[in-house]
């Protein structure tokens, strides 16, 4: 700015050929203040609009610099209240649960219904069948669970399906989904508080006799599911009912 201006009153004096012309810069407060000794009025005037209109442009980028630094927090504030940890609740347009895993980022991970059930994997006519449907996975249950969905009997697999109902990207935890859910005494416990609070079913604990669904086969006859009493994980006859289900979803 300094230079700029010296050039101006250089070319300036040169221009009206002024020899009595003099001038002096002073800086305070960060803005720029000249002092024309014995000049042209409309050199004065020059002058004046130079300096105004480096003011008023100045100006403008401040506001500039405001407004994106507004947004910028705004982001970032956003971006924080997006972080989940195991036992938050969520919710969104298709879906509410609570959190039992999340990855590193805290943005996205894996969240347990609000609501239970109680049924067999598959009914008892369907096991008559002895049938393989190839949903082996151990840790994907909703490539599981699609895989049964997509039979046209899909109907007759009742836990698969009520999960399902729920929406779709409600799905039948495969084995180590539900393993991590129901045998890790901190994401229970931090899931139950979570589920309590909401006035939901809680989720059983160890020592308690009862068993929950995978969606994981062993073959034909057989899918594991996890037995809270001693609290480890086994295989069970596809056709047993009565045996708990709980439907988990990703966000």
């Amino acid at each position: 700015m300094q230079k700029s201006s010296s050039y101006l009153f250089a070319n300036l004096g040169k221009k009206w050929k002024n020899p009595t012309l003099s001038a002096k810069f002073f800086v305070l407060s960060g803005q720029n203040f000249m002092i024309a000794v014995s000049c042209d009025p409309l050199f004065c005037y020059l002058c004046f609009r130079f300096h105004f209109n480096c003011a008023v442009v100045m100006k403008r980028i401040l506001g500039i610099l405001a407004v994106l630094f507004v947004v910028s927090l705004a982001s970032v504030s956003a971006q924080n209240r997006s972080r989940y940890k195991v036992g938050d609740y969520y919710a969104d347009d298709t879906k509410e649960g609570v959190v039992f895993w999340v990855k590193a980022s805290g943005r996205h991970g894996k969240l347990v219904s609000l609501v239970a059930d109680r049924s067999e994997w598959c009914t008892d006519e369907q096991y008559q069948k002895y049938i393989a449907i190839g949903a082996t996975s151990e840790t994907d249950g909703k490539a599981n669970t699609d895989k049964i969905m997509a039979r046209a009997d899909s109907a007759a697999y009742p836990a698969v399906a009520w999960c399902r109902k729920l929406g779709r990207d409600w799905y039948l935890p495969a084995i180590e989904e539900l393993m991590l859910l129901m045998l890790d005494d901190s994401v229970r416990n931090a899931v139950n508080k979570t589920l309590e609070s909401l006035g939901a079913k809680k989720l059983h604990n160890v020592k308690q006799w009862e068993i929950y669904w995978s969606s994981t086969e062993v073959d034909e006859s057989c899918v594991w599911g996890v037995y809270m009493n001693p609290g480890n994980p086994s295989f069970s006859l596809k056709y047993g009912d009565d045996i708990c289900v709980r439907a988990v979803a990703t966000f």
